[in-house]
């Protein structure tokens, strides 16, 4: 495959890997002095990456961007309420989305670079994994005596179990679409089982439906339009061994029913859902278009429902960016789901995993506030891991299948 524009894995790799070994170093204090200074050192640093590998000097998606830039503008008005943490929040989506789509909107990343940046996420994650055995391993041992899933949940080193499971079900991923291209290797195969089984393991730990489901998802879709018959022979055989497991064990099936499952499925979200809902109808008209803001939001959220977050990116949205930011985040999905679709012409097997990857991303939004191009490590990683290295790819693609047609 010919591609000139190689590298920006790396960048994208490493801006996400300082944040979370800096999780790992710190008691974390969100928006702490030094955590935004190390974010604006790492936006710089990507930043100075995306004009390196960018080629030629040709920015697209210009119009997107002044709509993005208008957009935070009138979030910014209706706020009135500014700090340091405050103007990240601001300017990092247009910043995120001008390096990725603007300055980076033709870079390519070749099957091998997609693969060995899948490598080094299996590594992170499998150091999180065995972080957790080693340094939590009550969380394994009282397993058996839990009667709550709420503060028994597995999070590594995080403070959200929701972000550690999210990291999981992209290991897994990595996990599986490297033993898919790893034909050769028996080694390596050996170490993507090993390294999947270790991450199914603390994925069940850390009770996070949204993520368990999502995972699920993204293997049916899989199963269903990638057309490898092997790929789909073993997520079969996979499920049917973990189902066989699930019936024949009595304990197991009574720990999950009670624990993983759970009948309480809503988790009072349903409440945190409907306040969302009257703090966005309670809001003035500028309100509405535009939000509340990243600050008066998180205050008023605080106030209404005694939680930081709804807990449902799109609401979480409409009440922070109002309906012009809901509408941007609803055209990025589509956008997304869209091209992933349409690549299963031109590519099976990456064209479905890429679709699957999309309406991941969006299920992902559903129960959590993790959402694209906001500035939050986790939303960082599921905007890069699901909407711009998948796009990157089928560049790389395209771009190859171009120069064999010459």
């Amino acid at each position: 495959m010919i591609t000139k524009n190689t590298g920006i894995h790396k960048a994208l790799f490493t801006y996400w890997i300082v944040m979370v070994i800096w999780q790992n170093i710190q008691t974390y204090s969100a928006r702490s002095s030094i955590d935004i200074a190390i974010k604006v050192v790492l936006i710089i640093f990507l930043g100075t990456q995306f004009f390196k590998y960018s080629g030629k000097r040709t920015i697209g998606n210009f119009s997107v961007l002044i709509v993005l830039i208008l957009c935070m503008l009138g979030t910014a008005i209706s706020n009135w309420s500014f700090t340091a943490g405050g103007l990240v929040s601001y300017t990092f989506p247009i910043l995120l989305f001008f390096l990725t789509f603007c300055v980076g909107n033709r870079m390519k990343i070749s099957e091998k670079e997609y693969l060995k940046y899948l490598e080094w996420i299996i590594y992170a994650v499998l150091y999180m994994a065995l972080y957790s055995f080693v340094f939590r391993t009550e969380y394994f041992l009282g397993a058996s005596s839990i009667t709550s899933a709420y503060g028994n949940a597995l999070s590594s080193f995080f403070v959200s179990n929701h972000e550690y499971a999210m990291y999981l079900v992209f290991g897994i991923i990595a996990c599986v679409l490297c033993y898919q291209k790893a034909s050769r290797s028996h080694t390596k195969k050996i170490f993507y089982l090993f390294a999947l089984s270790i991450f199914i393991i603390n994925l069940v730990f850390t009770f996070s439906r949204t993520a368990q489901i999502a995972c699920i998802a993204f293997f049916v879709v899989i199963a269903l339009l990638s057309g490898k018959r092997k790929l789909m022979i073993g997520i079969l055989l996979t499920a049917g061994i973990l189902l066989l497991l699930y019936f024949s064990l009595p304990e197991l099936k009574s720990f999950i029913d009670r624990i993983v499952i759970r009948a309480d499925f809503n988790s009072g979200r349903e409440f945190l859902f409907n306040q969302g809902i009257e703090i966005f109808k309670e809001g003035n008209t500028l309100q509405k278009i535009f939000g509340h803001g990243y600050i008066n939001a998180q205050e008023i959220i605080n106030l209404s429902t005694g939680h930081s977050s709804l807990h449902n990116a799109y609401i979480q949205v409409l009440v922070t960016n109002g309906i012009c930011g809901l509408l941007l985040l609803f055209s990025a999905i589509i956008y997304n789901i869209s091209s992933g679709i349409s690549f299963i012409r031109i590519d099976k097997f990456w064209g479905a995993v890429f679709s699957a990857f999309a309406l991941m991303g969006a299920a992902f939004m559903v129960s959590n506030t993790t959402v694209y191009f906001y500035s939050p490590v986790d939303s960082t990683i599921l905007t890069v891991f699901t909407l711009v290295i998948p796009m990157y790819v089928r560049n790389a693609i395209l771009s190859n299948k171009g120069e064999r047609g010459r």
